[in-house]
């Protein structure tokens, strides 16, 4: 008899038939969370980064289109615009959105933030008067619907009863298109000032206590001071012993003169001012001269290293330089933390005064 062979047994590998699934399944799901994250960030960054705040009343994006204005009014219902870029005139994005607003019969209200500075106290007292009055729904935008926006609607949502912080807070996040990361960490830094201020106070959030503090309590966080002095030393670079009890004594400014303030100021923030002999960094007196809307100079004083406690003062000599033309003109003395703000842009009171220069 012959003899049969049978054919050789083939030793499969028993996960061979797993792998090349997982070869598949893995780069699938890689493209796929690509695509999905590239299409939200792509939908924050250029598109309207349109989600609800609270549901059937607000809801926040970015600078609407005159079409996407009408698809907020007939698909969201929305009756208010609440735009928080300020009066664009003459800016067509600004016209564009005015006329819309128009031609639908909504209503449309200018405040003025800043992504990259804290808010001012008067504009916070602007858009709580505009929340407690308007017509609902409402629209909050910016121009990206990221960071202005998102400060707007944790303040929205703190005024809410029943909210909590931490659920407010998340308006500013990543998911949103806010990053805190240089100038537009302020916005966070400006609910953190809320939160400092309750635990010094022994206080917990409610919507109450939130409406107070940003009533009442805030003033531009440590962008804050009060002027107790404001004295002329000398004009035309002469110095005048008796100007300081007697400001009359002083001959009239005249142009190509430097002129003099003694300058006593008041720290009443809620932090150190870090002063410093450098212009780009720290917080230093500041001021403007200005002729109608026209800015005819500007400089600094207090340019030393320094620190000023919350509730102290601090007294600099500052010096104008000469200016170029006779006239009445405007002088402006203020605050300024460089990289971030003069004071008065946040809320705080500077000194102003007129300014007449003569042959």
């Amino acid at each position: 008899m012959l003899a049969t062979t049978s054919a050789p047994e083939v030793i499969r590998n028993p996960q061979a038939k797993t792998r090349r699934p997982r070869r598949i399944f893995g780069p699938l799901v890689l493209a796929a969370l690509v695509l999905f994250f590239g299409h939200e960030v792509s939908r924050r960054l250029f598109g309207w980064n349109l989600h609800t705040v609270i549901a059937g009343r607000v809801y926040r994006g970015a600078q609407p289109t005159p079409r996407f204005i009408e698809h907020l009014a007939l698909d969201q219902g929305v009756r208010t615009i609440i735009n928080l870029r300020g009066c664009g005139l003459p800016v067509d994005w600004y016209l564009q959105e005015s006329q819309a607003v128009q031609d639908l019969g909504l209503n449309l209200e200018d405040i003025c933030f800043s992504a990259t500075r804290l808010p001012s106290s008067a504009e916070l007292r602007r858009l709580v008067e505009v929340l407690d009055g308007a017509a609902y729904p409402v629209y909050l935008h910016c121009r990206r619907g990221a960071d202005r926006t998102g400060m707007a609607a944790v303040i929205v949502m703190l005024l809410e009863p029943q909210m909590k912080l931490a659920e407010a807070r998340a308006q500013l996040g990543l998911w949103y298109g806010h990053v805190a990361l240089g100038g537009t960490r302020v916005m966070d830094q400006f609910v953190d000032l809320y939160e400092e201020w309750l635990s010094k106070q022994g206080r917990a959030h409610d919507s109450a206590t939130f409406r107070h503090w940003l009533l009442e309590e805030y003033n531009g966080g440590w962008c804050s001071s009060r002027f107790e002095e404001v004295t002329p030393l000398f004009q035309n670079g002469n110095d005048n012993p008796d100007a300081v009890s007697n400001p009359s004594a002083l001959e009239p400014a005249r142009p190509g003169c430097p002129l003099g303030y003694r300058v006593r100021v008041r720290n009443t923030g809620t932090k150190e001012w870090r002063m410093r002999v450098g212009s780009q960094s720290g917080v230093h007196v500041g001021y403007q001269v200005w002729d109608g809307d026209r800015l005819l100079a500007e400089g600094r004083g207090g340019m030393m290293d320094r620190r000023v406690a919350p509730g102290d003062s601090v007294t600099v000599t500052l010096v104008i330089a000469p200016l170029p033309k006779a006239g009445k003109f405007r002088l402006l003395v203020d605050m300024v933390e460089e990289q971030h703000c003069w004071f008065y842009q946040a809320g705080s009171e500077p000194h102003e005064e007129e300014l007449v220069v003569v042959q």
